[in-house]
């Protein structure tokens, strides 16, 4: 599941696995193409093909799913603070990042681009007032009011 999350805040005594094989099962409803994007090939290949639980500290240094770790009592605030910081963002560039970002899941790098700079959410950040407003408090170097932000 946490494969889906686009940031993840893990308990820093987190054990993860995907132990399909060790049950006759295959994880290819998104398991594997998911593990195989964010960990690469054969890091994807020793936790799928062996059933190996991986730690916590493994799973953001080594697998590379896991952006944070914090202690139990910290993984709930940790992650509100991720989520305060996105929306404290342009919501149209926020959606249209996220859309570039689904699509370079399953893209090559030159596809993406074209497909993404055509995108109605793409128009709408380049003819938004968010663009404006945050290019010009950019080059004033100062923050955009946050009204225009949201």
């Amino acid at each position: 599941m946490l494969l889906n999350c686009d940031l993840v805040v893990a308990d820093e005594k987190a054990v993860f696995a995907l132990p399909e094989v060790k049950r006759g099962v295959v994880a290819v409803q998104g398991g594997i193409p998911r593990l195989a994007h964010a960990a690469g090939h054969q890091r994807a290949a020793e936790m799928l093909l062996l059933g190996k639980n991986v730690s916590a500290a493994e799973a953001r240094d080594r697998f590379g799913f896991v952006n944070i770790l914090a202690p139990a009592d910290s993984v709930l605030p940790t992650a509100l603070s991720l989520a305060q910081q996105i929306i404290a963002n342009s919501p149209d560039a926020v959606q249209s990042t996220k859309q570039a970002l689904l699509l370079s899941q399953g893209m090559g790098h030159n596809e993406v681009v074209h497909r993404h700079v055509w995108s109605d959410t793409s128009r709408r950040v380049y003819k938004g007032r968010n663009i404006k407003e945050g290019l010009k408090a950019f080059s004033e170097v100062r923050s955009p009011p946050i009204s225009l932000l949201v």
